[in-house]
């Protein structure tokens, strides 16, 4: 899932536990708005996006 693949890299990423508290309150909520809903969630995935080209790049050891 996408919640597992970013968890993995919440060491390398600033401010991560506040970014995914936000993404995962809007997965839970009842929304009235199914268009506000999809409005925020692309806004959290692009912030995620920025983080991710921001954040160091990581390799296999000895590769």
């Amino acid at each position: 899932t996408f919640l597992g693949f970013i968890s993995f890299y919440k060491r390398f990423i600033k401010d991560y536990l506040k970014i995914i508290i936000l993404f995962i309150n809007l997965l839970k909520g009842k929304l009235v708005l199914l268009f506000n809903f999809f409005i925020k969630v692309l806004k959290v995935f692009e912030k995620f996006k920025e983080m991710f080209l921001k954040a160091l790049i990581l390799k296999y050891f000895n590769s």
